[in-house]
């Protein structure tokens, strides 16, 4: 699996965690579970949006530096197995 279907997986994870966060939340104001004042919801749902790409993005830089090292531990051990 090449770095950039790895890179595409997550992404499109990422836009599901997003949508299914601002999908709850519009509900709960909705519902009246959470009292807020619909002229500011927009604001809200971007800002839940940017902490949520913020957080992917720190996240990201350690989940591909773990996923490289995978694949260079699996390659050398590989290569150590063809050379017996």
């Amino acid at each position: 699996m090449t770095n950039n279907t790895v890179d595409k997986i997550a992404w499109d994870m990422l836009g599901f965690v997003k949508e299914t966060t601002k999908k709850n939340f519009v509900t709960a104001v909705s519902s009246g579970q959470l009292k807020l004042d619909r002229e500011i919801l927009p604001v809200i749902l971007t800002l839940i949006d940017s902490s949520i790409e913020e957080g992917y993005s720190k996240s990201y830089k350690n989940f591909s530096n773990r996923m490289q090292k995978l694949n260079e531990d699996s390659t050398s051990t590989s290569s150590l197995k063809k050379r017996k």
